[in-house]
């Protein structure tokens, strides 16, 4: 999409029209988090602009694990089972982290 670039407002009265979008949410950064938010809220009539300084896909992974409700809505929307066929299962663990005396 090209947008105009908006500038300041000129100095006479005159009313100037522009066709400029108009968003109900603005999200910053296309990683996990947000490209699902972005993909829920586009599900419910929301106008989302993503905006992601990087300019080309990352060459790591930035997610190592998914929380339950992040499986929970991906299965929801069917793509839980694409995500399990290219995901590695791990095992079940838990990790505790204690600040000693």
């Amino acid at each position: 999409m090209n947008f105009p670039q908006v500038t300041a407002e000129p100095s006479s009265n005159d009313r100037v029209e522009r066709d400029v979008p108009v968003f109900d949410v603005i999200i910053a950064g296309c990683g996990p988090t947000g490209a699902m938010l972005a993909a829920e809220l586009r599900l419910h009539d929301v106008r989302v602009l993503v905006l992601e300084k990087e300019t080309e896909p990352a060459s790591f992974v930035r997610i190592v694990g998914l929380h339950i409700r992040s499986l929970e809505l991906m299965a929801m929307r069917g793509l839980l089972d694409r995500i399990l066929e290219r995901g590695r299962r791990r095992p079940v663990g838990g990790i505790f982290a204690a600040i000693p005396k």
